[in-house]
């Protein structure tokens, strides 16, 4: 009798930003449970650390997993020297004039590791408040009032004045759903990218 070939893990590896990031993914993991799906997912113990420090350890991370991700907000640029890093692991030239937003989407569309997801507008209380459907608020100012902005928005939202693990998780399991979810991940790319590591997308597998 032949034996039927087992289905083989796939390993895949995140560094998120923060502690709000992690509820996040901790939220998508509840719902997708990916180790049904033989999804192994190694997440990263930093936290708060810089665009340049995420991203350099999953590019030192690039050949031990399947995928590679770097998850970081849009308001910390990367250095020219971390940038200078990912032309060697992607192993192309990038553009200069092109935004760290825009570098996953223009310049590796073949999903080379490591795998860039930019949190904006801002950061991840930016990104999260067009996820959750409600309005931004005005960005029409400096760079520091804008971070101060989007975090009193997203306090506001969750009903927290300040950042409060469970709250947020109670939040995101009375408002969001796989549905909404997925379609919401049809207008923001960011999030498209957040749902692929769970294998909503053979992009990713």
């Amino acid at each position: 009798m032949v034996k039927k070939k087992r289905k083989q893990k796939t390993t895949k590896y995140i560094s998120p930003e923060g502690n709000r990031e992690n509820v996040f993914y901790n939220f998508l993991r509840d719902i997708y449970k990916p180790k049904k799906n033989k999804i192994n997912i190694t997440v990263s113990d930093i936290r708060g650390g810089s665009s340049d420090t995420i991203l350099l350890q999953s590019i030192k991370m690039k050949n031990n997993y399947d995928i590679s991700i770097a998850w970081f907000d849009e308001d910390d640029k990367l250095s020219e020297e971390i940038r200078e890093n990912l032309e060697q692991a992607w192993g192309c030239k990038l553009d200069e004039t092109v935004k760290d937003i825009d570098l996953q989407e223009t310049c590796n569309t073949d999903n080379r590791n490591p795998i860039l997801i930019a949190s904006n507008p801002v950061a991840f209380d930016g990104m999260l408040i067009k996820i959750l459907g409600k309005k931004l608020p005005d960005l029409n100012c400096g760079l520091k009032e804008q971070k101060t902005r989007v975090k009193s928005a997203i306090s506001g939202i969750i009903g927290k004045g300040r950042f409060d693990e469970e709250a947020e998780m109670k939040y995101y399991q009375k408002y969001l759903t796989k549905e909404i979810l997925e379609q919401k991940a049809k207008e923001i790319y960011e999030l498209e990218l957040l749902l692929r590591i769970f294998g909503k997308n053979s992009k990713l597998k």
